[in-house]
């Protein structure tokens, strides 16, 4: 049975509320950014294959502190750009960084009307939530994004090497003991959970950077 509504439980049996998430983030936004400079080559790739333009409507789920939502703006103008998050001190740095339009919001329920937007970028939030939760989230970025458009995210993955996959066992070991000292990140693989009908592959890779593993997906929506 789903947990009740607003906490995050999964397997452990250990919950993460969404206001012990926005109050972990909100904490650690000083420096976040540190942590968004080191894990730049999937986001890279992730924004490569997203293909943007300076005529897209982008959707940045999970900005940050902003540095990656700078970077998008350096592609589509900042005005086109919508930075989404459940913490509102990320949302302020984001806002400094970039000038963009900002809201803070739930990914669980995005405040846009369907088909709304070109192109979705998210970079590990998805794997804040436990796993029969993130295809629904899956389904709801897919509601707003425009028939042909495409989604990327990136989450912290399953060991792929013997390096890898020690870093991951160490990983869930300290998740089991709380989550909040993993940030209330789990390793997710979200590639075999597209919606099916809805999202189609595009691309798949894992990047392994100093032994952690993170799968970068990009899908787009079938036409109607």
């Amino acid at each position: 049975m789903p947990p009740p509504n607003g906490t995050r439980m999964d397997q452990t049996g250990k919950g993460f509320s969404n206001e012990s998430v926005q109050r972990f983030y909100d904490r650690f936004s000083a420096f976040y950014s540190m942590a968004e400079r080191w894990d730049s080559p999937p986001k890279r790739f992730l924004l490569e294959q997203l293909d943007l333009n300076e005529c897209h409507l982008v959707l940045n789920i999970g900005t940050g502190s902003g540095i990656d939502h700078s970077r998008i703006c350096q592609i589509t103008p900042a005005k086109r750009v919508i930075g989404v998050d459940i913490s509102r001190k990320m949302l302020l740095l984001t806002r400094s960084h970039s000038g963009s339009p900002v809201c803070q919001s739930d990914a669980r329920r995005l405040p846009f009307k369907n088909d709304a937007i070109d192109s979705i970028y998210c970079s590990y939030l998805l794997d804040i939530f436990p796993p029969w939760e993130a295809p629904h989230i899956l389904l709801e970025m897919c509601r707003v994004l425009k028939p042909g458009g495409r989604v990327g995210w990136i989450t912290l993955s399953e060991g792929v090497t013997p390096l890898s996959r020690l870093f991951i066992s160490v990983w869930k070991g300290f998740y089991s003991i709380h989550p909040s000292i993993c940030g209330g990140c789990r390793p997710q693989q979200l590639s075999l959970a597209l919606p099916v009908g809805r999202l189609r592959l595009f691309r798949s890779r894992v990047f392994l950077q100093m032994g952690v593993p993170s799968e970068v997906v990009v899908a787009s929506k079938a036409e109607e």
